[in-house]
């Protein structure tokens, strides 16, 4: 049906969700996501040169509202700089979409114990590298993570998360640690 129908009809939006991966184009991102080959190809010749498809990168999550005929209502993802890029609909056509992410603060407590080093057991319990990091700095006047380190020493960490729509998107501070 033509774009007018699908639209003036209560429209039911799906989601869509993808990961832009290394040897992708946009056309087969598009496809994966279910967009119609047509507003594919509108959005391209509308707006190929403009910041979303210059800031998509491998591994970056898109996010795509597609109605049940796969006309693109929206596509979204989030770019290095905590900025929600992409596209919406508007007419017949597309508009840009740039504005910053809602970000939604978390506080997390995580707890390990060390097998072999601080990394191995960080990594374990799904710590953020930054995380592991700033724990290394607050505590490298007191331990020498090389030589001090016994297998079955524990360590607490009481650090910033924040999310976007429930995704984690980066860690913050340490706010408190214990060795």
């Amino acid at each position: 049906p033509p774009i007018a129908d699908v639209m003036s009809a209560a429209v039911q939006p799906f989601a869509h969700e993808e990961r832009f991966e290394r040897g992708d184009t946009f056309a087969s991102l598009l496809t994966r996501l279910g967009v119609d080959g047509a507003d594919a190809v509108q959005l391209v010749k509308q707006h190929g040169k403009a910041k979303p498809f210059r800031a998509l990168r491998p591994g970056m999550t898109v996010q795509a509202e597609t109605t049940d005929y796969g006309a693109l209502l929206a596509l979204r993802f989030i770019s290095g700089r905590d900025t929600v890029l992409g596209f919406a609909r508007e007419g017949d056509g597309f508009r840009v979409i740039e504005e910053p992410a809602k970000l939604a603060r978390q506080v997390v407590l995580k707890s390990g114990e060390i097998r072999s080093s601080l990394f191995a057991a960080a990594d374990e319990i799904d710590l953020p590298d930054p995380i592991t990091m700033q724990i290394a700095d607050i505590f490298s006047g007191d331990i020498d993570f090389h030589r001090d380190l016994r297998k079955g020493d524990r360590f607490s960490v009481v650090y910033e998360a924040f999310h976007h729509n429930g995704r984690l998107l980066k860690s913050g501070r340490v706010l408190a640690a214990e060795f």
